[in-house]
């Protein structure tokens, strides 16, 4: 949506639209988590809430785009798959995933990791984390999304954000979302 299209929304609009990217990127997940393994992973925090849009994004700013006009959605798991040791070759079953998907990708090595980076074509991408360590992550970040208001947007979540976050989990499991019309808590930014 343009800016001037959400400019039109209500909060409550901008919410469920939020909601909506919120499911949208743990699809992506729950897609890019079964092509490594079906098993238990480990969360690392809580992703129901809009990042605010401070840094610019994965995909690049939105010109005009600020921390208080913009924002994202990210979420991500973490596995240590037996025998694994960061070869590149583990990068493959994420690669021929990409390739089936039709996505653009690029890979960056370092010393002792390396990731790979999927980019969806509808605003969404995958970055799958190898170490020589073997421990190895999945994180899916959405592109910027345009807001009237991040800080009222991220309130609007948080003051209704009460799920608990499990340790670990299967693939595909997400803390459902906030609804509009849940009790309101003192969670949000005073």
């Amino acid at each position: 949506m343009t800016q001037a299209e959400v400019a039109e929304l209500s909060l409550e609009e901008e919410f469920e639209l939020n909601a909506q990217h919120y499911v949208h990127m743990n699809e992506l997940l729950r897609d890019a988590q079964l092509r490594i393994s079906d098993g238990i992973w480990r969360w690392h925090g809580g992703e129901t809430l809009p990042e605010e849009g401070f840094s610019g994004g994965v995909g690049g700013g939105l010109p005009g785009g600020t921390g208080e006009n913009s924002y994202y959605v990210r979420g991500g798991r973490i596995i240590t798959p037996e025998g694994a040791n960061g070869s590149l070759s583990d990068l493959d079953p994420m690669r021929k995933y990409f390739e089936e998907q039709g996505w653009q990708y690029f890979t960056r090595e370092y010393t002792t990791n390396a990731e790979l980076w999927g980019i969806t074509g509808d605003g969404y991408r995958v970055k799958y984390f190898i170490q020589a360590s073997g421990v190895y992550s999945i994180q899916v970040y959405s592109e910027l999304f345009w807001t009237n208001d991040a800080h009222a947007l991220f309130d609007a979540v948080a003051s209704r954000d009460v799920p608990e976050f499990p340790d670990e989990s299967l693939p595909g499991f997400y803390a459902p979302f906030p609804r509009w019309d849940a009790p309101l808590h003192p969670r949000g930014r005073q």
